[in-house]
């Protein structure tokens, strides 16, 4: 029990320094000694999700100094409630969100006024998983859709018959004689 103790100590120690990989050997080393023993589950567990909470927060940073919004925002996604990342990484995500956010409207209203209600329902979406309440990015959402209803609703709409046009009168085509000039013409020969 002494070792078990002194092992759980030195995974705390671990914790305490983010390095997951001693906290999870330590704890492993104490389960062998007593498979049962909870405190050592706990932290084990605690220090395996922390290692993978840690590598999507390396990527969050990553993504963000690259600009590369959509990634960032992913791999902020990817880290637990729970975890110290999500805490440590909260004030830099408010801002990559408010950018990732402005792109995705931006987009949004390009592919609307291209008439693209795929492509904005896309970029729509993407601001809806993060900021669910995005009252800008559901008005988008609402006029393309309408827009889209209308034009369907044109397509399927029955065609009237075509409008019987009168006959065309036809055109004359023989020439007009032309009339006859009653002023002489000049003649070859010197008046005197």
């Amino acid at each position: 029990e002494l070792e078990v103790a002194r092992l759980l100590l030195e995974a705390d120690k671990a914790l305490k320094v983010e390095d997951w990989d001693t906290a999870i050997a330590r704890c492993d080393e104490a389960l062998k000694q007593d498979p049962g023993h909870e405190v050592a589950k706990d932290k084990r567990q605690r220090a395996e999700a922390e290692r993978h909470a840690s590598v999507s927060y390396k990527n969050f940073l990553a993504f963000t100094e690259r600009s590369d919004l959509d990634s960032a925002v992913a791999s902020y996604g990817e880290i637990n409630d729970e975890s110290m990342y999500k805490q440590k990484g909260a004030e830099l995500y408010a801002t990559v969100k408010r950018g990732y956010v402005r792109n995705h409207i931006e987009s949004a209203r390009l592919s609307k006024k291209a008439g693209n209600c795929e492509e904005t329902r896309q970029h729509v979406e993407a601001v809806l998983t993060i900021d669910e309440t995005n009252p800008e990015a559901a008005d988008i959402a609402k006029s393309c859709e309408s827009r889209a209803v209308a034009a369907a609703q044109r397509a399927a709409a029955p065609r009237s018959p075509p409008v019987p046009r009168p006959p065309r009168r036809p055109v004359d085509t023989t020439i007009a004689a032309a009339p006859k000039n009653n002023t002489p013409e000049p003649s070859d020969t010197p008046v005197p």
